[in-house]
């Protein structure tokens, strides 16, 4: 009998009351230091830049020394997620060149609360590269940095390793849950990650503007989830257990009641999904999995979804 561990998490609640954005300036719509800005800062004040690269800021304002004018030609074509502005940083060049936004927040993360992170992301059209790699982080202090390179820290929002980000009509959401360890009081957003861990990929390769992987960023937000101090009934964990046999069948239990499941390699390839609601607690899969990391999508009948790791041993 081949064993299947699942890591499993808190199924996000729709209940709960609307609450502080603790990102000033969430949406770039702030220029007060507009040609008055001295390294690290940007124009969007108080977002900055924490490393020697430059990233940019875009806005439809024909405003001298306030960032560069929306749909710059050899960027790309953007409307804004939401206002009239936004930011964009390279997230992957050939000599391990990156670029980050950073800022402090409005106040600091309280320990053992659990907040939630969100930004949303538009891949540049005129970039000739994307990558699977773009996340934020959450620090004590500031992550300034000398050089251009990639900051050595490991992210606690990332997007889904192994899906190449390539959207360039969309905006695109990346985002998670943090459980605070107190006293976090940046957010640093980009990709953390060298060379030899992005994958990377020409899914334009008529682009000839610049040989790089670019991004927009817009819309920033890290709200505390209060849905965990309110006490609903029915407000529960949602865990489930799966178990893979030698007739390649994944038997699965949990105690929520499971809609659909969706299950995908670490490379992208779908393996399995369900058509419809499951009979049973039973998935037949056509073929053997390789040892590797898989990642399943659990649909629930209670209207919530969870996306988990799972890792195959032989």
């Amino acid at each position: 009998m081949k064993k299947l561990l699942l890591f499993c998490f808190l199924v996000s609640s729709n209940l709960g009351f609307a609450q502080q954005n603790l990102v000033p300036n969430w949406s770039f719509e702030d220029t007060l230091n507009c040609g008055q800005t001295v390294y690290p800062q940007m124009v969007c004040y108080p977002w900055f830049n924490p490393t020697n690269g430059t990233p940019d800021y875009f806005t439809p304002y024909n405003l001298i020394g306030c960032g560069t004018q929306l749909n710059y030609p050899g960027v790309g074509y953007q409307v804004a997620k939401t206002g009239g502005a936004y930011c964009g940083l390279f997230c992957w060049e050939q000599n391990n060149g990156r670029e980050y936004i950073e800022i402090e927040l409005s106040n600091s993360l309280k320990t053992g609360k659990k907040y939630k992170i969100s930004f949303w992301a538009s891949t540049a059209d005129a970039a000739n590269y994307q990558v699977d790699k773009l996340g934020a982080a959450l620090t004590k202090d500031s992550l300034l940095a000398l050089g251009a390179g990639n900051i050595n820290f490991i992210p606690q929002i990332n997007s889904i390793g192994g899906f190449l980000l390539t959207d360039t009509m969309n905006w695109f959401q990346i985002n998670g849950e943090y459980i605070a360890a107190g006293g976090e009081k940046f957010i640093t957003i980009g990709n953390f990650y060298d060379n030899s861990i992005t994958q990377v990929d020409s899914i334009y390769p008529n682009n000839v503007n610049f040989y790089a992987a670019y991004y927009f960023i817009d819309d920033v937000s890290v709200v505390e989830d209060t849905s965990l101090s309110i006490n609903v009934i029915g407000l529960n964990k949602c865990d489930v257990r799966f178990e893979l046999n030698d007739a390649f069948e994944l038997n699965f239990e949990s105690n929520c009641s499971i809609g659909k499941i969706s299950m995908w390699s670490s490379d992208g390839k779908i393996v399995y999904q369900t058509d419809g609601k499951l009979s049973n607690s039973k998935i037949e899969l056509h073929s053997k999995l390789a040892k590797g990391i898989y990642f399943a999508k659990i649909y629930y009948q209670n209207n919530t979804t969870q996306v988990s790791k799972i890792f195959i041993k032989h």
